[in-house]
C-alpha cells in the first residue's frame, strides 16, 4: 500500500468519526463530458438547510433564490476535492466578472462550497491560502444536517439547484467546472442568461 493511499484511508477514517451514520466514498475526477456526468435531480425543492460562515454566522439557501447554486460538499482531506476546488473558484470568479461588466444581469451561477472538515476553520483557511482560493466563501455544515438532509454519500458532491430552489442535478466526484461545457449546460436553467 502506497503512503498516499494510507493517508487517504487515515483521513477518511478520521472523518467518519464525525459522520457516524454514513460511509463516505471519495470519488476521483471524471474524464467524461459533463452531460454524461450529471445525474438527473429530483426536481423537488431542496430541504431548508443552515450552513455557517467562518465567523459562525448562519446562512440558508433562500438567500440565493433566483440563481443557479452549485452546492458543493468537500473536505481538505479529500484528494479529488483538493484538485477540484480551484476550478470552482475560477468559475465563481468568472461569474462575478460577467456580472460586473454586464454580460449577465446578475450573477447567474453561484458556488456554495460546504466544508466537511471536522477540525474547524483553520485547515480550510490554510487550504484557501495555499491554493489561492479567493472568490469562494468559507462555509461549514456544523452538525452535518445538510449532508444528511441532502443524502450526500460521496466526496466531492455538487448538487445543482435551480433558481426556484429545486434540485436539477448532482455530480458525485470531481469535475473541471470552469469550462464552456459546464456553463453551456447550466445557463439554460438560469433566469439570468448571458446577453448576446
Amino acid at each position: 500500500m502506497s503512503f498516499r493511499m494510507l493517508l487517504v484511508l487515515v483521513g477518511c477514517g478520521l472523518s467518519l468519526l464525525s459522520f457516524p451514520a454514513y460511509a463516505i466514498k471519495v470519488v476521483d475526477m471524471h474524464p467524461q463530458p459533463f452531460k454524461d456526468v450529471v445525474q438527473e435531480g429530483s426536481h423537488q425543492p431542496v430541504p431548508e438547510i443552515t450552513i455557517y460562515d467562518a465567523l459562525g454566522k448562519p446562512h440558508n439557501l433562500k438567500e440565493l433564490r433566483g440563481k443557479i447554486v452549485l452546492l458543493h460538499f468537500w473536505a481538505t482531506w479529500c484528494p479529488p476535492c483538493i484538485h477540484e476546488l480551484p476550478s470552482l473558484d475560477a468559475l465563481e470568479h468568472k461569474m462575478r466578472e460577467m456580472a460586473a461588466i454586464g454580460d449577465i444581469d446578475q450573477q447567474g451561477i453561484t458556488v456554495v462550497p460546504i466544508s466537511l472538515d471536522f477540525k474547524g476553520v483553520e485547515p480550510v483557511k490554510n487550504f484557501y491560502n495555499s491554493r489561492r482560493i479567493s472568490s469562494l466563501p468559507i462555509l461549514f455544515d456544523k452538525s452535518n444536517a445538510a449532508f444528511a438532509a441532502l443524502g450526500v454519500k460521496n466526496l466531492p458532491t455538487t448538487i445543482i439547484i435551480g433558481p426556484r430552489g429545486k434540485e436539477i442535478g448532482r455530480v458525485e466526484g470531481a469535475y473541471e467546472w470552469n469550462s464552456k461545457e459546464v456553463t453551456d449546460y447550466l445557463f439554460p436553467f438560469s433566469e439570468h442568461k448571458p446577453k448576446n
